[in-house]
């Protein structure tokens, strides 16, 4: 997959618009899927691939969620989302991700940023700097964790 570069856009009244290759990456789907992502990201999900995701992480679960799979559950699935992108590549986000990102203005930049390997395109607010401070999130780690317990059921 070739490199696709991070982007600086613009937000207004929770409208953000697409840059080509960031709607490339998400396979120009006619909606996505909005979830929290780790520190105060925003993740923008093509469907097919989340349904993936949901699968990969929490397919053959029965019964009470762990407690990694209940932490990673909260923020992928009981919050998510669906936004249409129109033909302008124009979405809306509503206030609980702008909240999440820590955007309180009327307008503002915000930052993209693909997560090939997970399949995602990353927004980040003003504290971008601030979110890469991966070690210490929870999110992260719960995420890590299932992912780890994943590759194990297949390879085992």
């Amino acid at each position: 997959m070739e490199n696709i570069p991070s982007a600086v856009h613009s937000i207004t009244d929770g409208r953000l618009t697409l840059k080509k290759p960031h709607v490339d990456f998400l396979k120009n789907p006619p909606h996505v899927i909005v979830t929290y992502g780790p520190g105060n990201r925003v993740l923008l999900h093509n469907p097919t691939e989340y349904d993936r995701l949901i699968e990969r992480l929490f397919g053959g679960t029965t019964g009470m969620l762990d407690a990694d799979q209940y932490f990673v559950a909260q923020r992928l699935e009981n919050v998510a989302e669906i936004a249409a992108i129109d033909d302008q590549s124009r979405m809306r986000l509503s206030q609980i991700f702008l909240d999440r990102m820590e955007i309180k203005e009327k307008s503002a930049k915000i930052y993209a940023v693909t997560a090939k390997r997970d399949g995602w395109l990353e927004l980040h607010g003003a504290s971008f700097n601030k979110s890469f401070d991966d070690a210490k999130d929870p999110w992260l780690r719960a995420l890590s964790r299932l992912v780890t317990a994943s590759r194990a059921k297949q390879t085992g």
